[in-house]
């Protein structure tokens, strides 16, 4: 009975099916991450500012300069280089080369295969499964002339279904990060990720987009109108 409510637990806060959240997803332990955030509103999310190229990524690449690190700008790296078992380092896409002692690749897995020869097995292993996870992302950026959410709705939501599935999440900006939102408007934010396999339930972009807006507007009447 515990395991049971564990999976229900987390495939509804991950959005996911009981089978994955069992044979591939997560231990019990990393599962309250999700629960926490999500359930218990306990999670911490930073905004940067004015946004995470000039307030994040510039300033931390200038900070690895100021201390001798060199960053290697307009760069694309397009082969690991293996000896001995280990990788050594990157083969950038003008030719140069890049090693190190430890070397760390962040990249998305429809790019890894292309990186080595030989794709080890300990890598083809997750990379064969993450094909079946394929996803497209659906996103409705709204800003409102009327104020229709709550002052005290400050924080992200996710909206569950009573199968256990999450059909969208949505934030409000305006007051999250106001510098993003003119005065006197507000701005929401909502997303959906539905797996590539069953994109053809959900009919055309246009009707996803259409029940986005219908859970806004439940969410907080009047969306539609000050939209």
């Amino acid at each position: 009975m515990v395991t049971y409510l564990m999976v229900v637990l987390t495939q509804a806060t991950w959005g996911s099916t009981g089978t994955f959240i069992r044979d591939y997803d997560c231990s019990v332990f990393g599962s309250f991450g999700p629960i926490r955030s999500l359930l218990c509103s306990e999670a911490v999310f930073a905004y940067v500012y004015p946004n995470y190229r000039d307030g994040l990524g510039i300033p931390i690449a200038k900070a690895i300069e100021a201390k001798g690190g060199t960053i290697w700008r307009g760069q694309r790296a397009e082969q690991v280089i293996v000896e001995e078992g280990r990788a050594k380092g990157v083969v950038m896409a003008d030719g140069r080369e890049a090693r190190a002692p430890i070397v760390a690749l962040a990249c998305g897995t429809d790019r890894a295969w292309s990186f080595f020869d030989e794709v080890p097995p300990e890598i083809e292993v997750p990379l064969r499964h993450s094909q079946n996870l394929a996803h497209q992302d659906f996103h409705v950026f709204a800003v409102l002339d009327k104020p229709v959410v709550p002052a005290e709705r400050n924080r992200w939501l996710g909206v569950i279904e009573p199968n256990g599935t999450m059909p969208q999440w949505l934030g409000p900006p305006h007051s999250l990060v106001p510098w993003t939102t003119e005065p006197g408007k507000q701005f929401i934010v909502a997303g959906r990720a539905i797996p590539v396999s069953e994109l053809g339930e959900h009919g055309s972009q246009q009707s996803i987009f259409a029940g986005m807006h219908d859970i806004n507007d439940g969410l907080f009447p009047g969306y539609k109108e000050a939209g």
